[in-house]
């Protein structure tokens, strides 16, 4: 049966923002190690003095609002199940590519320090969709957005290296979208990587 520790929430917070080990945080508040850990990898059940009963990860960052989880737990909770559960729908384009969630997100407090709060209207979105949930990858992003970073993340292969076509269009210093539309006019992929770009548009990029 699970334990339950008396904590304020500014002990809460003091643990999850404090750079101190488990150790002296727990001599400091005078509470168990084990509390301090608890807290520290976001477990669910930790109760805490003065706020309603449930969720520590909610209740202390501010994610629990008129007795509701908030949109940023939410997101948090569904990459996990797109990454870890074969019986969520989207799995197979997940976790069943490969796709997983870095080690430092598996607490909630961390991944909401790294993000913030979702705002309205977006959603998680991974900057590279052939690469993981972490915070270098990952932004906060209209569906508009998402659809297009699909588009471009289509990957090419040109002179025996493989990369998504953003970040081709990035190296070479073509505008976003450029090498996709040479591609759709029936160009091949060495055709569209070498033309040099024309008139204003290469003057911009410094191309000749």
């Amino acid at each position: 049966m699970s334990s339950r520790c008396k904590l304020t929430e500014k002990d809460v917070r003091m643990i999850v923002e404090s750079k101190e080990t488990s150790t002296a945080l727990s001599q400091k508040l005078g509470v168990s190690k084990t509390s301090v850990c608890q807290v520290r990898r976001g477990e669910t059940w930790v109760r805490v003095t003065g706020l309603p009963r449930g969720r520590i990860d909610t209740a202390v960052h501010g994610c629990a609002r008129n007795g509701k989880v908030t949109p940023t737990y939410y997101a948090w909770k569904g990459m996990f199940r797109r990454c870890r559960n074969p019986s969520n729908h989207s799995y197979p384009y997940y976790g069943g590519r490969g796709i997983s969630v870095c080690e430092r997100w598996k607490s909630f407090p961390v991944f909401l320090a790294d993000m913030g709060d979702r705002p309205d209207g977006l959603t998680l979105d991974r900057i590279d969709t052939n690469g993981n949930y972490e915070p270098a990858n990952c932004r906060w992003a209209t569906h508009q957005q998402q659809i297009w970073n699909r588009r471009i993340s289509k990957l090419i292969t040109f002179r025996g290296e493989t990369k998504p076509l953003g970040a081709w269009e990035r190296e070479l210093g073509f505008g976003l979208g450029t090498l996709r539309a040479r591609i759709n006019n029936g160009m091949g992929i060495e055709e569209a990587v070498i033309t040099p770009l024309k008139g204003s548009h290469a003057k911009r990029k410094g191309r000749k």
